[in-house]
């Protein structure tokens, strides 16, 4: 079942049952639940998790498509904050900081933090989850309406720079419109060798390809910039609760710039482990500078982290059984007090119609044998059931929300 999230969208998250994290006991049916703001990014997605992809290959297939279909937004040339519910909650912090030279762009952090995000969490090949975001560029992708929309407000940014205003025109010169199919053949080419080799980027031929095409442009981004600029992995905060534990990459904010400067996405896979990513350019379209043949825009320099709109996901019990995810979910709130106890229906009950974020929302059936206990069962214990779970899209972008089932080979 897939659901489109329509500007007019103020309905209830769509009811499904979904197995999440029950151990053992049964084979799993449902390879995982993907939320974004762009809905070909989520069919990428979706085939990495159909592929039998980690919640890991889903983040990284989905951040560098959301790179090539919702350039304003999310970039080669971004960064953004990751929040991980895995074995533990941790959080990626990969945002672009200023180079020592402290140039107007920031140093690229989206290739080298989705190579460890992919080394801690994912299973499939490097390649493999990287490939289709450079098949998007190569053959062309329609213009979403979210992308539309950035280009009419914020589209002037590209006039100062010919090949990034060229990158979003017709063979007519005028802008791209929704439905329109565009294609990025420089993206894709560097798409493709950072699929075959990633360290080039940051210290091979290709980072100095970037670093001569950044000088051209203004940038000033220094082949040492790029080699010795990394992400950083924290522990995620928590409010320290034993029962249920609430977990955020930031604190409750409100999001730096121009709402279309940033992009969320929640993804889960079917052993209950899910990641929640904030991703921005800083400002729409960054820079509105191209570094010429590499096909992405420059993200303007950020020393210090900009207050992101909160990345969340809290756990019930001592395993840590996921029970809600949400990026960029503005103002809705999650706390023990509010959530304990909850169904998934009323903790969404108490989400505004109009909160900006991709969430998922998972509750647990506690049966007989562990109503004294909220954690649960061991692994493999005949009682572990499964939560129900919704998922919703950004109800004011053009993104979609999708839960999906793969037929019991039995």
């Amino acid at each position: 079942m897939t659901l489109a999230g329509c500007s007019d969208f103020t309905g209830a998250f769509p009811k499904v049952r979904f197995q999440l994290g029950a151990g053992n006991t049964a084979p799993a049916r449902y390879p995982g639940i993907v939320a974004a703001d762009e809905t070909e990014a989520v069919r990428a997605a979706r085939a990495i998790l159909e592929a039998g992809g980690s919640a890991g290959d889903a983040a990284v297939t989905l951040a560098f498509s959301l790179a090539v279909t919702l350039p304003s937004a999310a970039g080669i040339g971004g960064g953004g904050t990751c929040i991980v519910h895995d074995r533990q909650v941790e959080v990626l912090d990969f945002m672009t900081p200023a180079s020592p030279q402290k140039a107007r762009a920031g140093v690229p952090m989206l290739p080298r933090a989705m190579l460890a995000l992919h080394a801690k969490y994912g299973h499939l090949p490097w390649a493999q989850v990287v490939a289709p975001a450079e098949a998007l560029a190569r053959f062309g992708t329609r213009v979403s309406p979210e992308l539309a929309r950035a280009l009419a407000a914020d589209g002037a940014v590209l006039v100062g720079d010919s090949t990034a205003l060229q990158a979003f025109m017709t063979k007519e010169r005028q802008t791209l419109q929704t439905g329109e199919v565009a294609t990025h053949l420089d993206l894709a080419a560097t798409l493709g060798r950072i699929r075959a080799r990633v360290a080039d980027f940051y210290d091979g031929p290709l980072a100095q390809e970037i670093e001569a095409a950044a000088a051209g442009a203004g940038g000033g981004i220094t082949r040492a910039d790029l080699r010795v600029t990394v992400p950083r992995w924290r522990r995620a905060e928590t409010d320290g609760q034993v029962r249920l534990r609430v977990y955020a990459s930031t604190g409750a904010a409100t999001p730096s710039g121009p709402e279309r400067a940033t992009t969320s996405f929640v993804v889960a896979d079917s052993k209950g482990n899910a990641i929640g990513c904030v991703l921005t350019m800083g400002q729409a379209f960054g820079l509105g500078v191209m570094a010429k043949g590499t096909g992405f825009l420059l993200a303007p320099a950020s020393a210090t982290a900009p207050e992101l709109l909160p990345v969340r996901a809290a756990s019930m019990g001592s395993r840590n059984i996921l029970v809600f995810a949400a990026a960029g979910a503005g103002s809705a709130s999650l706390t023990p007090a509010s959530a304990a106890g909850a169904s998934a229906a009323d903790i969404v009950g108490r989400i505004p119609a109009d909160a900006r974020g991709n969430m998922l929302v998972c509750t647990r059936a506690v049966n007989a044998r562990d109503s004294n206990d909220a954690g649960p069962s061991p692994a493999g214990a005949e009682d572990v059931t499964s939560p129900t779970c919704l998922v919703r899209s950004d109800p004011r972008g053009a993104g979609a929300a999708t839960v999906f089932e793969l037929k019991d080979p039995q």
